[in-house]
């Protein structure tokens, strides 16, 4: 599955702007991702690997994702079946030598439209985001629509972070 998606550094939600856009609240969220492997070039393209915990959900996945561009990601999402789960395919990884280079741990908002979703995480030190995403082709009738909701969001292109996940920029703010 591939999405395409926008990523601003904001201060604060706007969830008003985003429901007077006619998104609604799909769910809540605190999310504790794990990466194996961040920013690997594998085949001319960039690689992250993590597992996921869900803590509001109690859902647990294994993730690989493959940056296409810099709009779009393919991504490969496997469900794991429990807490046990998780944990022995994070021993499995550490023991086969991707042991977890970082940890993230986001406050998650999710608004969707259509085919359209608005996420806004608030992110253990680093701070507030806001994704605008659509899972499809990377087109520019997709990207156009991407930065007009951006544009009544009132998003400014200097705040847009560009080609870098959660990961990167955690790395880069403890210097690793």
């Amino acid at each position: 599955m591939s999405e395409i998606e926008v990523k601003y550094k904001i201060e604060y939600f706007p969830i008003e702007k985003i429901e007077i856009l006619g998104f609604n609240k799909k769910k809540e969220s605190r999310q504790i991702d794990f990466y194996q492997i961040v920013n690997k070039i594998i085949d001319g393209k960039r690689i992250y690997m993590r597992t996921r915990k869900d803590i509001s959900k109690k859902e647990y996945s294994w993730d690989l994702h493959q940056v296409e561009s810099e709009f779009a990601t393919y991504e490969i999402e496997t469900p794991l079946t429990d807490e046990q789960s998780f944990i022995n395919t994070n021993d499995i990884l550490s023991i086969i030598g991707f042991p977890v280079v970082c940890e993230i741990d986001k406050q998650r908002i999710v608004f969707e439209k259509d085919n359209v979703k608005i996420v806004l995480d608030n992110v253990k030190h680093l701070g507030n985001y806001l994704e605008i995403e659509i899972i499809g082709e990377d087109t520019q009738e997709n990207r156009d629509i991407l930065f007009n909701i951006a544009n009544e969001l009132s998003l400014r292109n200097e705040t847009r972070v560009s080609k870098k996940g959660y990961p990167d920029l955690f790395l880069e703010k403890i210097n690793l």
